[in-house]
């Protein structure tokens, strides 16, 4: 199983470590341990979270251009 640090984790997912540490804290992904020196590690399956979230975000925004960009668009 690979591990990975929070910088290491942020890097491969395209976010900021204060994200990492913000989904950490409402409990969204979970730190599988520590290291002898308090370093949190993070397993595959977080990055894997990130990935989702990254096209579930880039699928929201195609979306909402296809729909803002019509001419006759109405805003409620």
């Amino acid at each position: 199983m690979k591990y990975y640090r929070i910088g290491e984790l942020a890097h491969l997912a395209r976010v900021s470590t204060r994200t990492v540490d913000y989904y950490t804290k409402i409990g969204v992904i979970k730190e599988k341990e520590r290291t002898s020196g308090n370093h949190r590690l993070y397993i595959e399956e977080a990055l894997t979270w990130f990935y989702l979230v990254n096209i579930y975000i880039m699928k929201e925004i195609i979306l909402l251009n296809c729909l803002f960009s019509r001419k006759n668009y109405i805003v409620w």
